[in-house]
């Protein structure tokens, strides 16, 4: 076959990694996988910015992933969310199952300045940061503020997450980084003594 590449796949790795509402099903299908997983990262985030959930979300994780995998891309036809068709033909491209017909995967970013959704913003005043935002969230008061967090999560109860289950040989092998020295504070306290 030859050295062929698949578009956004350049310097790709296998690591399963993310958010599970923001990953590519080529992530999902241990493939390997490159920036193009990004490109629907960011078709996720879009989504649910204009309708409120990711658009394949399942409470369950497994269903969710089936989702991902093979559910119909569809938009909520409810007035309050509905989506336009600029919008809708923008995430249906970066939310493409076939890498190399996804938005962002042939020209990178240029792919999605060149999208009618982005009609009315000039880029040049983007890069100069030009633009005032439309929200500006208020100023905290003090470290503690949280007044800028929705109280569905400010509610929760702290809940300690230790792992209590061991991991196999495999998996502990799986999570060393060649390289890495990082020392706690304790060791780097004894150290400086």
């Amino acid at each position: 076959k030859g050295n062929v590449t698949t578009p956004g796949l350049e310097g790709g790795t296998r690591t399963f990694c993310g958010t599970p509402e923001y990953l590519a099903p080529e992530m999902l299908e241990n493939k390997g996988h490159g920036k193009a997983v990004d490109w629907w990262a960011l078709g996720t985030l879009v989504y649910e910015m204009l309708v409120g959930l990711p658009p394949f979300f399942d409470n369950n994780t497994q269903r969710m992933y089936h989702k991902i995998l093979h559910d119909t891309l569809r938009f909520p036809k409810n007035e309050h969310r509905k989506v336009s068709e600029v919008a809708k033909n923008f995430l249906r491209g970066l939310l493409q199952r076939k890498i190399a017909d996804r938005t962002g995967s042939t020209h990178g970013a240029q792919d999605l300045k060149e999208s009618p959704f982005f009609d009315q913003l000039d880029f040049s005043r983007v890069y100069t940061k030009s633009y005032k935002a439309v929200f500006q969230p208020p100023m905290m008061r003090s470290s503690s503020d949280v007044r800028n967090f929705d109280l569905e999560f400010t509610r929760e109860s702290a809940v300690d997450s230790m792992v209590v289950s061991e991991m196999s040989a495999t998996l502990q092998e799986k999570t060393r980084f060649e390289g890495f020295t990082y020392e706690g504070p304790d060791r780097a306290t004894t150290l400086a003594s």
